[in-house]
């Protein structure tokens, strides 16, 4: 092979110096040493890099033994070798403590809360389905306070907070003589059997009857409270290691369980239930 053959290897003309070759060789290992560039035919490519670069410098040198022989590493190479090595346990590490990270949430505590919420919230969701269809009962009350505030739900309608006698917060909806009350205080709540909920207030003026809706109680929004009680099963059918499932792995933990808590712990809704069952 002519010493022309080896500056074209290193696309150099053949008159370049030996320092513009020393450049280019440094360039090109770079670029095809197998540890940094990864595709099958780098290693030849390199290799061959590495012979023209030698035969370059060293013309009269025979290269028989030299390859049955390796060469004792460069300062570059150790150099790049450690580097490597570095960046690689590095890399092990993190992979491991991602791996750890995922593991934790698909096991331990945090797995057996989220399937606590969703046996809980299938029966709460249950019930709640139950107690929306079955009769409704009565119980007389008081209004003892009329507030000035107007709201409005998310689907249009008036909405207007009122208190009891027994400092129960009800939110009538679209009743445009609301002020009657605080001459007629006296009315009927209309709730569900099981848990109690508040749907409508029956309210009587001169023999007429006026039955009015109840927003903003668990029974007015029962759609949107079953799919919170349901969300857990969602989270644990969702097998990808993403971003998405971190997220509402502590979205749906959160709702969930404070849901849940409100409902066993301020609603008395296992007692109610049992009571249902068994009264």
């Amino acid at each position: 092979m002519a010493g022309k053959n080896y500056h074209k290897v290193l696309n150099l003309d053949e008159n370049a110096s030996i320092k513009e070759v020393k450049k280019r060789y440094k360039e090109l290992a770079k670029k095809y040493h197998p540890d940094v560039n990864k595709d099958k035919n780098a290693h030849k490519k390199f290799l061959k890099i590495k012979d023209a670069y030698e035969r370059i410098l060293n013309p009269d040198k025979s290269f028989e033994k030299t390859r049955k022989k390796p060469k004792s590493k460069s300062k570059y190479d150790k150099y790049r070798e450690r580097a490597d090595k570095i960046y690689k346990e590095k890399q092990r590490r993190k992979a491991k403590e991602i791996a750890d990270f995922y593991k934790s949430l698909r096991q331990g505590w945090r797995r057996n809360l989220l399937y606590l919420n969703m046996s809980l919230g299938i029966v709460f969701s249950g019930f709640l389905i139950i107690d929306n269809n079955i009769e409704f009962v009565k119980k007389q009350t008081k209004i003892t306070n009329v507030g000035d505030h107007v709201y409005q739900s998310y689907n249009g309608h008036l909405v207007q907070r009122v208190e009891t006698i027994n400092n129960q917060v009800l939110y009538l909806a679209d009743y445009h003589n609301i002020s009657s009350l605080n001459k007629y205080p006296k009315a009927t709540i209309i709730e569900t059997q099981i848990f109690h909920f508040p749907v409508h207030l029956e309210h009587n003026i001169h023999s007429k009857r006026k039955l009015i809706p109840i927003h903003f109680t668990f029974i007015w929004g029962i759609k949107l409270v079953v799919i919170l009680f349901l969300s857990p099963l969602l989270v644990l059918l969702f097998r990808k290691n993403n971003a998405w499932f971190v997220f509402f792995h502590y979205l749906t933990l959160f709702i969930s369980s404070g849901l849940i808590v409100y409902f066993v712990f301020f609603q008395n809704s296992l007692f109610s239930i049992f009571y249902y069952l068994f009264s």
